[in-house]
């Protein structure tokens, strides 16, 4: 009887461990990982991880164990299919409760395995090798949901988007003219787009026609040793070593006819990629579905492979955009490791080794798993209301401004990591949360890297600062005047090749910014005097200006990039008249 423990298992087995035996319980590496995260996608991304661990090492291209393959890919397939069917009114919440650890899935787990055997769901070392480094699929496809997204093919080497001449006035002049853009992609077009790290959503849309077939996907389909049509030589190579073999090789989807046994191939391997490489496909009506496998087959369309870029990554944790725009004398930025990770490298050792010793049967890396991850959930544990210390609607009343990223909740990437968690943490205990800084803005959340242009206004609007722990602290029953000013290192360069105002700053402005007091409050007749902290509902309201007299001019808004220094000097001005 196979269940998904025992899929589990499979998984996250050592390498240089026995194997675990059908109805053992779960290993203590794969609880301890799983039940650190904070939701099933995380999960799934950490399941994922081991699964392409294991499946480079035991694959027969590399002379792996046969057996050993079979088993592997037959369990990530059944806990991808769990994973996939997440949004049915079956679906699981979570691989840490026990009744769907121990649900049944013989026949499942049988006709896997038998997909293995047949080479029906076996793709070659390269394509595992290719998508190794995937965290979220990086291809979605999709029916285009209005008519106003364009096609973004711009390659001259392999199929110009139609154009259609489109009227444009020009920013600095006024004038218009007509200038040459590529088509729109109608709605319910077949469409296909990639992931945007930085944002963490999908863009860069494309007409199916125009989007040629990456080679981190060819490469796990039946064909993937013939390469692209009309290739060189050296993509040819590059194409066959260690490619699986193709039952049928004659058939050409350009064709009148299609080789059904072949169809149905690229339709397994193409499934089989959902929500590893691409997202959307099992939701696509079966006559679009059909028109997208009918692209991928056409090797024509299939892109060159490219030389695979090295991706830094900072361990198992998620990591968002690259080092800020470090604020000068501060030391932000820095890429040396912080000296709480340091303190928990130094914990982790002397952990796994007690580990190991109360344990013999405890593996190496089952013991800095656990280790590790429990450290991880030490850093940050997101309170919820009635349980523990959480106070119900403790925020109730007050609106946040997040600006930055928060890789201690994780989920997304680039510059949404962790936002979409700490918001649902903020409204969970009957918290307001807005997109930009106003005079009604209770707290500006800081997380990494910040945006200069909402600090500085937070700081012209005279809205305090606060980190995680003092939000979870609010969310507990703290006292707001506990929370002591925050000093920031360094802000976001933005989106990008770099937008943010902190790429535009001088020193001194940035210094002005980051410093632990807002500008206006930090200097009164050259004495420092305490930060405001109590919440925008809190404070005493602002006296309105006596009839007839103008409002003092305000700073000019964000636009051009001549205008996004002048926040930061009309800060300054009147910092200086209130001196």
């Amino acid at each position: 009887m196979t269940t998904i423990t025992d899929c589990l298992n499979t998984l996250f087995r050592d390498d240089r461990g026995p194997e675990p035996s059908p109805g053992d319980g779960l290993l203590a590496s794969a609880g301890g990982i799983l039940s650190a995260c904070a939701e099933l996608s995380d999960e799934y991304r950490q399941i994922k991880k081991q699964y392409f661990r294991l499946i480079r090492t035991n694959h027969p291209d590399k002379g792996g164990d046969t057996d050993a393959f079979r088993k592997i890919q037959a369990s990530f397939e059944i806990i991808r299919k769990l994973y996939e069917a997440r949004a049915a009114a079956d679906g699981i919440a979570s691989f840490t409760d026990p009744t769907v650890q121990s649900r049944t899935v013989d026949a499942e787990y049988n006709t896997a395995c038998d997909d293995v055997k047949t080479g029906t769901n076996v793709q070659p070392w390269e394509f595992y090798e290719a998508a190794d480094d995937v965290d979220e699929p990086i291809y979605r496809v999709e029916l285009a949901k209005s008519n106003q997204s364009r096609c973004s093919q711009k390659s001259s080497s392999y199929r110009r988007c139609d154009q259609e001449a489109v009227t444009q006035t020009d920013k600095k002049t006024g004038r218009e003219a007509e200038v040459m853009k590529n088509s729109k992609i109608a709605k319910g077009e077949v469409r296909v787009g990639s992931l945007v790290e930085e944002s963490g959503s999908y863009s860069r849309w494309m007409h199916l026609e125009c989007w040629r077939v990456p080679s981190k996907i060819w490469l796990g389909c039946p064909e993937a040793k013939l390469g692209p049509q009309g290739a060189d030589e050296k993509q040819l190579k590059l194409a066959a070593a260690g490619a699986a073999k193709s039952a049928t090789t004659s058939s050409s989807p350009s064709t009148t006819t299609v080789s059904t046994t072949l169809y149905d191939q690229y339709v397994s391997a193409l499934m089989g990629m959902n929500e590893v490489l691409l997202s959307g496909l099992k939701d696509l009506p079966e006559k679009d579905k059909r028109e997208f496998v009918l692209h991928v087959m056409d090797r024509v369309n299939w892109a060159k492979i490219q030389k695979r870029k090295k991706t830094k990554k900072d361990g198992d944790e998620l990591v968002g955009t690259s080092s800020g725009v470090a604020v000068p004398g501060l030391g932000g930025g820095a890429k040396k490791p912080s000296p709480d990770t340091a303190v928990a490298s130094d914990a982790l050792v002397t952990a796994a080794k007690a580990a190991q010793a109360n344990s013999p049967s405890t593996s190496p890396r089952e013991a800095g798993a656990l280790v590790a991850m429990a450290i991880r959930k030490e850093k940050f544990v997101p309170p919820v209301p009635g349980i523990g210390k959480g106070v119900e609607n403790a925020l109730a009343g007050l609106k946040f401004v997040l600006t930055g990223t928060f890789p201690e909740l994780g989920g997304g990437s680039g510059i949404s990591l962790g936002k979409k968690k700490t918001e649902s943490m903020i409204k969970t205990f009957g918290g307001t949360i807005t997109g930009s800084v106003s005079g009604k803005t209770s707290y500006l959340l800081v997380g990494k890297d910040p945006g200069m242009s909402k600090v500085s206004k937070a700081n012209e609007k005279g809205v305090p600062r606060l980190n995680l722990l003092d939000l979870k602290c609010l969310c507990e029953g703290g006292d707001p005047s506990d929370i002591k000013p925050i000093q920031i290192t360094s802000f976001s360069k933005g989106f990008g090749n770099g937008n943010g105002l902190a790429l535009m700053a001088s020193a001194e402005e940035m210094m002005s910014v980051a410093a632990a007091q807002p500008a206006d409050n930090m200097i009164t007749d050259g004495k420092d005097v305490e930060m405001d902290t109590k919440p925008a509902a809190k404070r005493a309201p602002k006296k309105k200006s006596a009839p007839g007299k103008s409002k003092a001019k305000q700073p000019a808004k964000r636009g051009s990039g001549g205008t996004k220094k002048k926040t930061i000097k009309a800060q300054k001005e009147a910092a200086k008249a209130a001196a």
